[in-house]
């Protein structure tokens, strides 16, 4: 039994820390032409309503800096580009059904529990005003650390946001 809760907490102490980096996916359309693109306004920013605001406000702060050091302008009137981000949290829960290996040769059961873990996503997308046509599209996803604090959790989102866009064609 002691084996079996080591084994578990390992799991759940060793294990989980590595999911806490972003899984990030990005995709490019290319054939759009960046060069026509100049200007950018937000078509949205929002929460699913359960992050605290100032998470909104990191990632809309992210983006607008991360595009005006790439050249682009933001403006409210006639944007090239339309920029859409939303925050996302959900919790899962992972079943382990209590099956661990004894000396490498059988299999023991042990007690199944079930793991809730909460999750953050974050999705960017960039379209062009004109035609509606999406040019980028990223999304991040991770495990929330709980041990950190809302400031880090701020610094969190802005290097996700960097990562997400670091490839996003500069206008400089």
């Amino acid at each position: 039994m002691k084996k079996t809760i080591f084994v578990l907490l390992f799991f759940l102490l060793f294990g989980c820390s590595v999911a806490r980096v972003p899984l990030i996916e990005k995709k490019y359309d290319d054939t759009v032409d960046i060069s026509q693109l100049h200007t950018f306004a937000w078509k949205n920013a929002r929460s699913n309503g359960t992050i605290d605001p100032r998470y909104d406000r990191a990632l809309r702060t992210s983006v607008e800096d991360i595009l005006a050091g790439k050249g682009y302008r933001q403006t409210n009137e006639a944007p090239d580009m339309w920029v859409d981000a939303v925050l996302g949290l959900e919790t899962k829960s992972v079943n382990i059904d209590g099956t661990y290996l004894k000396s490498n040769i059988s299999t023991s059961k042990a007690q199944p529990i079930t793991v809730h873990i909460d999750e953050g996503d974050i999705s960017i997308v960039f379209s062009e005003a004109a035609s509606g046509k999406v040019i980028f599209r990223g999304l991040a996803e991770s495990e929330i650390d709980h041990s950190l604090s809302p400031a880090e959790r701020e610094q969190r989102i802005e290097n996700t946001v960097h990562q997400m866009l670091e490839d996003f064609p500069s206008r400089k």
